[in-house]
């Protein structure tokens, strides 16, 4: 079971079962295809050891989660994002394990 924080409106509203004296989330951002912040991740993930992890991605990809998280689903794989419109602009969202 996913539990999550969203758009929480005052502190009353936050769960109580938070850790106090730790951060609520961690950042790490990545913006292009890059082995070396790949590498920096996957050592930042095993340290950390979150228990949940967000991926942005498309919000018009969002029907395809349950096949991205299914277990017979084997990384890598990709999304790629393009616009109808001329001049076309795509994005590439590659995940892997």
């Amino acid at each position: 079971m996913i539990s999550s924080i969203s758009a929480a409106t005052s502190l009353a509203e936050i769960p109580n079962d938070i850790p106090t004296g730790k951060p609520l989330a961690s950042i790490f951002g990545i913006r292009h295809l890059s082995p070396g912040g790949a590498v920096h991740l996957l050592d930042f993930l095993n340290k950390l050891k979150p228990k949940v992890v967000l991926i942005e991605g498309p919000s018009d990809a969002n029907h395809l989660l349950p096949i991205l998280v299914d277990s017979q689903t084997k990384p890598p794989i990709s999304l790629l994002a393009y616009t109808e419109q001329r001049p076309v602009r795509s994005i590439l969202y590659p995940l892997a394990n």
